[in-house]
């Protein structure tokens, strides 16, 4: 069993995750981005579990019993490095999993994009055997991109929302402002109606089962734009216009890579 609240970015409220491992042993996971970490202290450890935005984790551990202290881990940054990009790029050199893109962890994604990025490699090995080539290992670096792709602009979608978040980089976020909004509301109406078809969905597209087209694709929105407030209706269907072409195109991407890999 796993139970997972997520966090308000509005008012800066903790996430929390609550789960088995095995042999009657929980683990219980705080997180908030950006550099506000919960404590290690168990006592204040136990006092943010009670402040999360629902008491349903501290409800369960109070009458569990504590086998270590809290822990703490910290990843100062998330970054992406498009080495694909570089002009002369040595023969025989290939960087793969956290040294060319990493994740925030509390999505558990890094060793799926790993599994991919080895299928690929894989992939152009045995390409490369029938048919060798010069400079082959760009290709490489070029296709794994493609899977790192939509991680990382999940992993922005959510971080970024919060207070001490920013984002550098010489590449656009595809339709990110819109994508953000329309989950909260998506979110919100599923939570509403206890519409556990939308949970599901929403849950395998942040695992990299589907892609993010099973919910934003124009039958799902127009469900959504339906049901929202008129404030959130506005908000929304200015923020589809406003970046429409580039979120298809990158929406086109990930069904490409879909497609071509193990996410499929």
């Amino acid at each position: 069993m796993s139970l997972t609240l997520r966090g308000k970015p509005a008012n800066g409220a903790m996430g929390g995750v609550f789960s088995f491992i095995e042999n009657e042993v929980a683990e219980v996971l705080l997180y908030r981005p950006g550099g506000h970490y919960p404590p290690t202290n168990a006592e204040a450890f136990e006092r943010a579990v009670a402040g999360l935005p629902t008491s349903l984790i501290a409800d369960i551990v109070r009458d569990l019993e504590p086998i270590t202290a809290p822990k703490g881990f910290r990843v100062p940054e998330l970054y992406r490095r498009h080495y694909e990009r570089v002009t002369d790029w040595p023969s025989g050199l290939l960087v793969l999993g956290d040294a060319c893109c990493i994740y925030d962890p509390i999505f558990g994604q890094g060793m799926t994009v790993a599994v991919s990025e080895a299928e690929i490699l894989q992939s152009c090995l045995e390409e490369q055997r029938r048919n060798p080539r010069p400079h082959w290992e760009r290709k490489v670096l070029r296709d794994m991109q493609n899977v790192m792709e939509l991680a990382w602009w999940l992993n922005c979608a959510n971080d970024l929302q919060w207070e001490g978040v920013e984002y550098a980089g010489s590449d656009e976020l595809a339709g990110i402002r819109f994508a953000q909004r329309f989950l909260d509301v998506y979110l919100k109406q599923a939570m509403t109606e206890k519409d556990f078809k939308r949970f599901g969905l929403y849950w395998a597209v942040n695992t990299l089962s589907l892609s993010p087209r099973e919910i934003m694709n124009p039958d799902m929105i127009s469900s959504v734009l339906a049901q929202a407030t008129e404030e959130e209706k506005q908000r929304l269907t200015e923020l589809l216009e406003e970046g429409r072409e580039e979120l298809d195109a990158f929406l086109g991407r990930v069904d490409a890579c879909f497609a071509q890999s193990s996410l499929a």
